[in-house]
């Protein structure tokens, strides 16, 4: 937990993927809370013509003739199951991390909400578990996190690939402040009443400067 007067509480949102982080964060964002959705920002960090044109030179065969991004293929790249693809995601996030931090920083300090949400998959690998207030592990089966990848149309073995290019679940289930349990949709929202609870009441004694 992070105390900082001068910043929004911030709740962030982690989990495995396919547990149902995007739904936790948007049930919390639908009660007035701004959502910063890191996946959803990275897209507009490709749409930079310098970080486009540094992905072209490290991954030629990744863009069209028109300069457009095959993200079917860079993934199958960073995320090959061997130490050269973890070499090559290492290179794609070493590219991506300061523009995203910067649009992260830039939305934070300029947001005037007294809470916000953080939705970033890799909040603890890309260090910014720092600016988090609250952490909110969402806990889903294997089974249930494969099922729902599966139907994205990835193939059976993609979850377990790219899992393993991040922090163990165990780790960051122990770090968090709240677990939420996510097998069945409909379960979540009550689950989120202590946690609300818990954000409104720090909110309220942290003044903003």
């Amino acid at each position: 937990m992070n105390i900082d007067n001068e910043k929004p509480t911030v709740v962030a949102v982690v989990g495995g993927i396919g547990s149902g982080k995007s739904f936790v964060s948007k049930a919390l964002a639908s009660k007035g809370f701004p959502l910063f959705d890191a996946d959803l920002e990275a897209r507009r960090v490709y749409d930079d013509p310098s970080v486009m044109d540094q992905i072209r030179k490290q991954w030629p065969n990744v863009a069209d003739s028109a300069g457009n991004l095959n993200r079917v293929e860079l993934a199958k790249i960073v995320f090959e199951n061997s130490r050269e693809g973890e070499n090559e995601l290492r290179r794609l996030n070493d590219i991506l991390k300061i523009p995203l931090l910067r649009l992260f920083e830039t939305w934070l300090n300029r947001n005037s909400s007294k809470i916000v949400v953080l939705d970033a998959p890799l909040l603890f690998e890309s260090g910014w578990d720092r600016f988090a207030d609250f952490i909110v592990f969402v806990d889903a089966s294997k089974e249930t996190r494969q099922k729902r990848t599966m139907a994205r149309n990835w193939a059976k073995d993609e979850l377990q690939r790219r899992e393993a290019r991040q922090l163990p679940l165990d780790f960051k289930r122990k770090k968090a402040d709240f677990i939420v349990s996510s097998n069945d949709f409909d379960d979540i929202v009550p689950q989120l009443n202590p946690v609300l609870e818990a954000v409104q009441t720090h909110s309220k004694s942290h003044k903003r400067a």
